[in-house]
């Protein structure tokens, strides 16, 4: 895959701008070919490893969750110079990045409760002011290795959510005003 328009000045500034306005951004078939499926391989093996330890189906956060995945597998070392990522995170951040917390959550809908309840993934520090408004301090990526779509489980985000310093109810699942699905 050439990755070579993730370093477009202007496509670049407009993914800033979508993160700054709406709270998330979303870029498909950022990985695939051969590094995809070295992914999903990877998965695959850490899972059979971890699913008797690691798995659960406590209602709002139920799956398969593995944490510290640099230590369970080589191949996510791949992920630590991925450039459509990096560029994105030092745009938004500066350069003093430090990767950390690679961990994967693996959802089997076949079982009970793998459903996640809304959370937030916003650690902002308010009083500093950067290109977004508002200096983040951590910056999610999610990578799906699968296709997302309305039957396997959507991401559902409320846009410019991350703008405000609303709480949410634990165990909350109801529809948000202003809420879309992500596939």
């Amino acid at each position: 895959m050439n990755n070579s328009h993730y370093y477009d000045p202007r496509l670049l500034k407009n993914h800033v701008r979508i993160l700054s306005e709406e709270g998330y951004l979303v870029r498909e078939k950022v990985i695939s070919g051969d590094k995809l499926e070295r992914l999903r391989n990877a998965v695959d093996e850490v899972s059979a490893k971890a699913r008797v330890n690691q798995f659960s189906e406590r209602s709002g956060f139920g799956g398969l969750f593995v944490r510290n995945l640099l230590d369970q597998h080589e191949t996510f070392h791949e992920l630590l110079d991925f450039a459509p990522n990096l560029t994105l995170a030092r745009a938004v951040l500066g350069n003093r990045l430090q990767i950390h917390a690679f961990f994967m959550r693996v959802a089997y809908p076949e079982m009970k409760n793998q459903e996640v309840a809304w959370h937030f993934h916003q650690r902002l520090e308010t009083n500093a002011r950067r290109n977004l408004g508002f200096q983040p301090i951590v910056l999610d990526y999610l990578l799906y290795l699968d296709d997302v779509t309305l039957e396997n489980g959507p991401l559902a985000v409320v846009p410019g959510s991350h703008l405000s310093q609303s709480q949410l109810a634990p165990r909350d699942f109801s529809d948000k005003p202003g809420q879309i699905l992500l596939t």
